[in-house]
């Protein structure tokens, strides 16, 4: 897949979520004067707006991770045209693929928006709690007071804002989690749709390809490694070995490409066709082929 197609796919649904992060402050920075009646305000209106972000996310994960699969499978066939290979393949295995990695996506996506409310309606059941504790003892010293509790709204989305939980745990900004999403979802897809076509074929082996700056230690002990993708070719790791041992994680840039034996032994002396053709052109002309080679 070009890198700048991917960026600019990755790119759009992170633009999503910037946009959302937004107006989610600005919902929450609308919590005024924290009763129980407003706070059902604000949390439908939070709702809107996170159901307006899911159904633009699942229509891009519809829309691009068939697109990637798609783009993976007719990548590889200039690979596999070595091989007499014309047409890409595609049956209801390679759609239900597709099916399937969206709704995984999906599923991944919506749990971690769901997140958002939950966090979100927790920091507003605390606030509503310490108004009522204000009403309850106004007359009192010491009473919080209604700018004290804007305050710790403000602080809040200060030091924590609006944020979003991986699987992990681990707590992202709302673009930059699309952002890596983004980017894993459609080279898993890519992957996948390069596999899909090689075992069409009859093939199972493929390499793990490199490029130029990756300082990840695990990718680097795998990049250019040959791996059966069903894990059933004697003397070679799995693919699902390269997954456990934590390569293709998130924002990982490597991708597979077919590996023909009989092609890439060839292929490992760059100039073998080239000195060929000379010797065969210097016989022509007299030359003994066995005595120039016991010179050379």
């Amino acid at each position: 897949m070009i890198e700048k197609e991917l960026t600019k796919k990755v790119k759009l649904l992170s633009g999503i979520y910037k946009l959302t992060k937004r107006k989610l402050i600005a919902v929450l920075l609308g919590f005024e004067n924290f009763t129980i009646v407003e706070k059902k305000r604000i949390i439908k209106a939070l709702d809107t707006e996170l159901k307006r972000l899911t159904d633009k996310s699942d229509k891009w994960y519809q829309t691009n991770l068939k697109s990637a699969y798609k783009s993976g499978s007719y990548d590889v066939m200039d690979y596999l045209k070595r091989l007499g290979v014309k047409s890409v393949i595609y049956t209801k295995e390679d759609y239900d693929t597709i099916d399937q990695l969206v709704e995984a996506s999906q599923k991944f996506t919506h749990e971690a928006i769901s997140g958002i409310k939950r966090s979100s309606s927790r920091v507003l059941d605390e606030l509503t709690a310490k108004r009522l504790q204000q009403i309850i003892a106004e007359d009192t010293v010491g009473s919080i007071s209604l700018r004290e509790i804007k305050g710790d709204l403000l602080d809040y989305l200060q030091k924590k804002g609006v944020k979003i939980k991986d699987s992990a745990g681990r707590n992202w900004e709302l673009d930059s989690y699309a952002e890596m999403m983004a980017r894993t979802d459609l080279m898993n897809s890519y992957n996948q749709g390069i596999s899909n076509q090689i075992l069409h074929r009859g093939g199972d082996l493929a390499y793990i390809t490199s490029y130029a700056g990756c300082t990840c230690d695990i990718c680097l002990a795998w990049e250019g490694k040959v791996v059966s993708i069903t894990g059933k070719t004697l003397g070679y790791p799995s693919l699902d070995d390269a997954y456990a041992d934590g390569m293709f994680h998130p924002n990982c840039r490597h991708n597979l490409r077919p590996y023909i034996e009989e092609f890439e032994e060839k292929e490992t002396d760059p100039f073998a066709d080239m000195y060929e053709v000379q010797m065969k052109g210097l016989e022509s002309q007299g030359y003994n082929r066995k005595r120039m080679e016991m010179k050379i």
